[in-house]
């Protein structure tokens, strides 16, 4: 492959070499691949995480992934049909893009959201203690 080409603007609004998708078995198993690990990721956090932080601040992540993977399969559905406008090469600069970027600021959301609730917790006093009878002195015995 010629690197000139990469770096040509106009390589990634051609229209030629939409019938000769040489990598759509890589993407096909690509994208199946993140919907099966957006299910797994959904599974887990359901069924074996028991961290009430973390199954809050996970809860987008799993769907975001299933839907990169339907997204992916739609861009090779619609560049195997040969869909002019949609086939573009552009479309998957901007959607590995846009997958890195989600990647990127759900990881930022998560380490920085775990962090916080937990000093928030910690720091909180519990509204019911102002209720509760305080512990009785015990009274020392003094010797005479």
């Amino acid at each position: 492959m010629d690197i000139s080409r990469i770096v040509n603007f106009g390589f990634y609004f051609s229209h030629t070499d939409l019938v000769y998708f040489h990598s759509s078995k890589f993407f096909i198993g690509f994208s199946v691949l993140m919907v099966l690990v957006g299910i797994i990721f959904m599974v887990y956090r359901k069924y074996i995480l028991e961290d009430n932080y973390k199954k809050r601040l996970t809860k987008k992540f799993a769907k975001r992934i299933i839907l990169f993977g339907v997204l992916a399969l739609f861009l090779v559905w619609v560049r195997i049909e040969n869909i002019r406008i949609l086939s573009l090469r552009i479309w998957w600069v901007i959607y590995f893009l846009l997958f890195f970027i989600t990647i990127y600021i759900s990881y930022k959301t998560y380490k920085k959201g775990i962090s916080l609730k937990r000093i928030n917790t910690k720091t909180k006093e519990d509204p019911k203690e102002k209720y509760l009878p305080k512990q009785k002195k015990k009274k020392s015995k003094k010797r005479r």
